[in-house]
């Protein structure tokens, strides 16, 4: 066997390896990076959009700021702020106009507006929703968001690994970097307002 082969059996024995495992030692930090226990597990408005989703994550972040700071930066995501190549490559398509309520190109379309409270999300063919939800802690705000995605998880065994190794970790970089793009925003010009 020459060294290049070696090297992909090598190679395709630690990818085998790591997709195998991440169900069991990843996979729940990966859904709920950032989440409370009681958080992950707690109702959020939009839930009743899709009551048995596939696949559900909640992730949040703390902000040292108040909702009023924080809502212009969630109703501002998209426009070519996001990361979009990304976002693409891995099929969700959700940047850019998607998070962008008032054109008619919107991927994602507004279910549920409750200012400074909650911001939900909900794909035309109903197989994806979205909540933002800011919840005040003291002088901080936690910004907690919700993804229920249907059909993921489903068909064979082998289909559902490849879909959770391959998709999760994806949305769990985007989801993270937005969240964080949020705070930054929101703790460095908590004076903005719509």
């Amino acid at each position: 066997m020459n060294s290049r082969l070696r090297l992909a059996v090598r190679l395709g024995l630690v990818v085998a390896g790591l997709a195998a495992a991440y169900p069991r030692m990843w996979r729940r930090w990966c859904l709920t990076w950032g989440a409370t226990a009681e958080e992950a597990e707690r109702a959020l408005p939009g839930d009743e959009l899709m009551p048995h989703p596939g696949v559900l994550s909640t992730r949040a972040v703390t902000i040292q700021a108040a909702p009023a700071a924080i809502w212009p930066w969630l109703v501002r995501l998209g426009g070519g702020r996001t990361h979009d190549r990304l976002e693409n490559l891995l099929g969700r398509g959700a940047g850019g106009p998607a998070w962008d309520p008032r054109t008619v190109r919107s991927r994602m379309q507004v279910a549920v507006l409750e200012p400074e409270r909650t911001l939900v999300f909900r794909s035309p063919a109903g197989d994806r929703v979205q909540a933002f939800v800011l919840r005040p802690e003291g002088t901080a705000t936690r910004l907690i968001s919700r993804n229920r995605v249907a059909g993921a998880g489903t068909g064979s065994a082998a289909r559902r690994l490849l879909d959770s190794v391959l998709r999760e970790p994806g949305d769990l970089v985007l989801e993270r970097r937005m969240l964080l793009d949020v705070k930054e925003r929101a703790e460095r010009r908590p004076e903005l307002t719509s």
